[in-house]
């Protein structure tokens, strides 16, 4: 990887028309399959950055299977949203969009690099409607979330062909479609429709690709469970410690977590908390100082997300082996001292799940609450026990009255239990 400091550039439009300001000192930083241009000030911090993208561009190939003869550098000027709106992009953007691309070239403030990064990336392929370009960058990277502009849709497949705004509803289709046919299809699709064809034209053009037609796959996609892949998620890892992200090139990317029992604390003013493999809905309990989370990661894998207002942020990371265990007896107690809030238990698939706790000051459970929707709330039961034998607790009574000293969260469900994310929270009274 090599880092280039240069002086000031201008980003150029290949479109026509002249130049594009601003004019600053950019540093340019060069991977094998990526280069990526940024503020002079901003390079330290983006190396990682670089490497991250670099391994999302080869998945992406890898996962589409596009032939080696396809596969060419992308580049990405990372540019701040006044820089946008001062024309620092050669792209006519639309009013709320923060990113763009232009061949193998991606403009944008942070967040947009791993969307835009895909439209670079298969520039050698081809470049289809949107329906099938924004389509396929939202539903291999969850962003924008698709799971939060779905909703009823406005019309067919028609309604949305041209449509770079509202892409839930492709993302949709491009996810269905990777599941049930894989990607060779869709690669002849990306190589065969142009960007400006007509409705005739794609409808033509996915018959020949699919065998089928695309009102029908459009029909079969409204029932599908996914709204997309996370293909490009929790590419960094972060197993146990403290990390320090956010800001600049460190965000919006998805950082993964352990997946053994740990807590999961940060000191910034909170970050989004997403699936990796499956994108699960929305309504992750989010993370904020006050309220850290203890992670059960079970059969799945959780990351971190961060937004490019948020400052940098401070993550930590604690293993607590022993913490989440359906037996009482092997617990490892967690100190409940000071401004205790601790909420969120990750997708449990043991029941009854123990939680053992010692507080110097009396506390008590003071709300729960699911994040998805297929668990109903009377479904599942939260005890506190003051003793464990045999590995199961005794002395047990409803949570919610105060105890101190040792004691254990007993978490009971009926069946059947849908692995989602609930959450529990505790306050020092």
């Amino acid at each position: 990887m090599r880092l280039l400091v240069g002086p000031g550039l201008v980003v150029l439009g290949g479109c026509g028309g002249g130049e594009a300001g601003p004019t600053k000192a950019w540093a340019t930083i060069e991977t094998e399959h990526f280069r990526l241009h940024t503020s002079a000030d901003d390079s330290l911090g983006c190396l990682t950055y670089a490497e991250q993208a670099e391994r999302q561009i080869v998945d992406l190939w890898e996962f589409l299977e596009v032939p080696t003869v396809l596969r060419g550098r992308a580049e990405f000027y990372q540019l701040t949203a006044q820089e946008l709106a001062e024309g620092a992009s050669p792209c006519a953007l639309q009013e709320g969009l923060l990113g763009c691309s232009l061949g193998a070239v991606g403009y944008g403030v942070p967040s947009s690099l791993q969307h835009e990064l895909v439209h670079a990336a298969l520039n050698g392929v081809g470049l289809p409607p949107p329906l099938f370009s924004e389509g396929l960058a939202v539903a291999v990277t969850c962003a924008p979330d698709p799971g939060l502009t779905l909703g009823v849709p406005r019309g067919d497949w028609r309604t949305y062909l041209n449509d770079v705004k509202h892409t839930g509803f492709a993302s949709l289709l491009v996810t269905h479609l990777l599941d049930e046919h894989g990607p060779a299809p869709l690669l002849q699709l990306y190589a065969s429709t142009p960007y400006e064809a007509s409705e005739s034209e794609v409808a033509q053009s996915f018959l020949s690709a699919y065998g089928t037609s695309l009102d029908d796959a459009w029909d079969s996609a409204l029932q599908a469970a996914r709204s997309c892949l996370a293909l490009t998620a929790c590419q960094a890892r972060v197993l146990d410690g403290t990390a320090l992200l956010g800001r600049g090139c460190d965000s919006q990317l998805g950082y993964r977590l352990p997946r053994f029992p740990a807590q999961v604390a940060v000191t910034g003013p909170g970050m989004l908390l997403r699936a990796c493999q499956n994108h699960a809905p929305s309504g992750f309990p989010s993370l904020t100082p006050a309220a850290p989370v203890w992670l059960s990661p079970s059969d799945g894998e959780y990351a971190v997300q961060y937004d490019d207002d948020w400052p940098r942020t401070e993550l930590a990371v604690t293993p607590v082996a022993g913490a989440l265990t359906s037996s009482c007896s092997e617990t490892m107690p967690i100190a409940a001292t000071g401004a205790f809030a601790q909420r969120a238990l990750l997708t449990p698939q043991a029941a009854p799940l123990f939680v053992e706790l010692q507080a110097d000051d009396p506390i008590a459970m003071v709300g729960r609450e699911y994040s998805g929707s297929s668990n109903l709330s009377y479904s599942w039961n939260v005890e506190t026990c003051l003793g464990c034998e045999a590995g199961q607790g005794v002395d047990c009574e409803p949570a919610g009255t105060e105890h101190q000293g040792r004691f254990w969260m007993k978490f009971t469900w009926g069946e059947p239990f849908v692995p989602e994310v609930f959450a529990v929270e505790l306050h020092p009274l």
